[in-house]
């Protein structure tokens, strides 16, 4: 990957693109991408969205029952619910509706779990199938599009209200729904998978029937190896559920999910319009024209009507045609292009999964080239090494299988269908909303590395080193490596000759100072998990500016370096000099002449300082930062801190530990 050159990244922070290894994946061309099953092209997804990762370019309202109208009169629909984060989840639901469609010709959806009134669930035909595919993130907590399932399902009544409400057994609303669950985790976090087992336990509770296993995946191990050994029986579960030949859907040629229709330049010409990832400003000029969404709807005249099934039918299917004359609103199909696609919704530097690179054999240039791609398609150890391990994108794998400057002709719909959708990169907000209230500073430590596997070749975090680039240019520091081009759609992100614009937006978190300003807090934030300590301690520090009472403050940090990589070591001092009680400790695990020390080294040290505050005068512990090894052996000093000075057994400085869990004075924010 050497000679690897990054293109562009459109979508900043909320996505990246790199084209690999020498290996261009797409050309100027326009097209225009639609459903098979739906006669409206729009750029990426169909509007009824029924198989495969998308854009979401309409919401369907919340509260709605429309997918229970489109259930009931459809013959074995199986609806795909996804609670997701970061696009895994969702991901998967959409290889799994897909595989429904193409191998077994059944009828699928995907949906979004906050899109859908799950009061409803109640009402899901006993011939059909219901798949939950959720995400459990952070601590044992759902995905933010799952909040409202999570409340009405779990969290909320014992047995929470349903549309029917008049069942045979009260205690049991769910007896006519069949479901499929698999849900996906890190072991590296004490609440193991707890979303998928909370929810199966609960809907088993509530008369549900699961007619398969529960899968789980551990992202800290080989999350897409769990998810296809469980995709296999649960398929065969699903069969014998339908009637249907599980054997016969592994026979019979591809079925694409997607039509791609190319322009000319005349028909370009006519479109007017073109596509090429801008983001919508929103208007705020008064007298401008009204934006309708779900919340303000246009009051349309409806211009015709009639019944399209005959007078003697026993049913009615109504052609209706609405006025929008003067409202602004218009629809169409606008095409994109082939550089856009890339650029804005599809990771390409993401390895590509074991089942993808399976699908390839056929279109191998080469005896070779096919017997390699089934191999690394087939067999796990060589797709770890090859792929998996080396972190390698699917131009890197193809270069490594072809040679260098071959090419390979792979259908463009399979493409789309099969890499995963660019996701939005998230980075602790490392400033205070009431010191800087018009600007949001993050930290971010620039990513490339040399996986162990593949010495010779670098992989390159995305955002990062798209982070980077804008750094290059805005402080005219010259050519680096990899190079973006940041200009973004047209050039719309350029702000003079070294200003450059990135969209972003903001996620709410739980990870936040207590409200009593005077209550203490201890915080432990190696490299750059000190990036929302940084913000807390300026919080408290304007705060004592104004006069209020605020608490000590301590935080632990770590670095190798004091010289090298000591996170704003200038900025310490000014910010605590006014806060009563505050110091940072620090631990250097790399500095010359001094013995490696970590965090929970110096927690060990000042263990009766933290039982003080956390424990005497009530205070909160946060940690950010590592999951695997930093977090956890945090956890496990605190335990130990609580058994000597707190002179508890293991049993129940565990058990104290939890509980602080318990009642939000034990907050992490930390990832693997």
């Amino acid at each position: 990957m050497s000679d690897a050159v990054i293109d562009t990244l459109d979508i900043a922070i909320l996505g990246a693109v790199l084209v690999g290894s020498g290996i261009y994946w797409f050309k100027d061309k326009l097209l225009a991408l639609s459903s098979r099953t739906s006669s409206s092209k729009l750029p990426l997804v169909p509007l009824q969205k029924p198989n495969a990762p998308a854009l979401k370019i309409n919401k369907v309202a919340k509260k709605t029952r429309d997918f229970v109208q489109k259930m009931k009169e459809t013959d074995k629909t199986i609806i795909f619910f996804y609670g997701s984060q970061t696009g895994t989840s969702e991901d998967y639901a959409a290889r799994l509706a897909k595989e429904g469609t193409q191998r077994y010709n059944l009828k699928t959806m995907t949906a979004d779990l906050e899109d859908y009134d799950m009061n409803l669930l109640d009402t899901l035909p006993s011939d059909h199938l219901a798949v939950f595919v959720l995400a459990t993130y952070g601590e044992g907590e759902p995905t933010d599009n799952a909040v409202e399932f999570w409340e009405h399902m779990v969290a909320g009544e014992d047995v929470p209200e349903f549309s029917v409400g008049d069942y045979e057994d009260a205690e049991k609303p769910l007896t006519n729904v069949h479901y499929v669950m698999f849900g996906l985790g890190n072991k590296t976090y004490e609440h193991y998978n707890s979303v998928c087992r909370r929810v199966d336990e609960k809907l088993l509770k509530l008369g549900a029937t699961r007619i398969a296993e529960r899968g789980e995946g551990d992202d800290d191990g080989s999350l897409e190896e769990d998810f296809l050994s469980w995709k296999d029986d649960m398929w065969k579960a699903v069969c014998d559920f339908l009637g249907i030949d599980f054997l016969a859907g592994n026979s019979g040629p591809r079925q694409a999910t997607y039509k791609i229709q190319e322009h000319t330049a005349e028909e370009v010409e006519e479109l007017k319009k073109i596509y090429y990832g801008e983001h919508q400003e929103p208007k705020f000029m008064l007298g401008s024209r009204p934006t309708y969404d779900s919340k303000n709807p246009y009051a349309a005249p409806i211009s015709a009507s009639r019944d399209l099934f005959s007078a003697t039918a026993d049913r009615h299917c109504l052609h209706m045609e609405v006025d929008v004359a003067g409202s602004g609103i218009t629809y169409q199909a606008v095409p994109t292009t082939y550089r856009t696609i890339f650029r804005n919704y599809i990771d390409i530097t993401a390895p590509p999964s074991r089942a993808f690179i399976g699908q390839l054999t056929p279109f191998a240039p080469t005896e070779e080239a096919n017997k390699t791609l089934a191999l690394w398609g087939q067999d796990k150890e060589a797709f770890r090494i090859n792929v998996a391990d080396a972190r390698r994108s699917l131009g890197t794998v193809l270069e490594k299988i072809l040679g260098a400057g071959q090419t390979m002709e792979i259908p463009f719909d399979l493409l789309i269908e099969s890499v995963p959708r660019l996701q939005t990169r998230y980075y602790s907000i490392s400033s205070s909303a009431k010191a800087h209230p018009t600007s949001i500073h993050l930290t971010a430590v620039i990513l490339n590395y040399k996986p162990d596997v593949a010495p010779d070749e670098i992989v390159y975090g995305l955002a990062t080193n798209f982070l980077h680039n804008c750094h290059a240019h805005i402080n005219k520091a010259g050519a680096i490596e990899p190079k973006y081009e940041i200009t973004g759609p047209k050039g719309t992100y350029l702000l003079g000759e070294n200003g450059i614009k990135v969209p972003v937006h903001v996620r709410h978190s739980n990870f936040k100072l207590p409200r009593n300003s005077a209550l203490p807090i201890v915080m432990i934030g190696p490299g750059t998990g000190v990036a929302p300590f940084r913000g807390f301690v300026q919080d408290r520090a304007h705060d004592v500016k104004n006069g209020k009472k605020v608490g000590a403050t301590v935080l632990f940090f770590g670095c190798r370096r004091e010289e090298e990589d000591y996170l704003y070591k200038d900025e310490w001092p000014e910010l605590m000099k006014d806060i009563e009680g505050a110091q940072i400790i620090t631990a250097l695990s790399r500095q010359p002449g001094q013995p490696k020390t970590y965090v929970q080294h110096r927690m060990n040290e000042y263990k009766e300082l933290i039982w003080d505050l956390i424990h005497k005068q009530g205070g909160y512990f946060y940690v950010c930062g590592d999951a695997k090894n930093m977090a956890r052996e945090v956890n496990h000093k605190l335990i130990e801190i609580a058994m000597t000075c707190g002179e508890m057994s293991e049993e129940k400085a565990t058990t104290y530990v939890k509980e602080l869990r318990g009642r939000g004075r034990y907050e992490e924010d930390v990832w693997s």
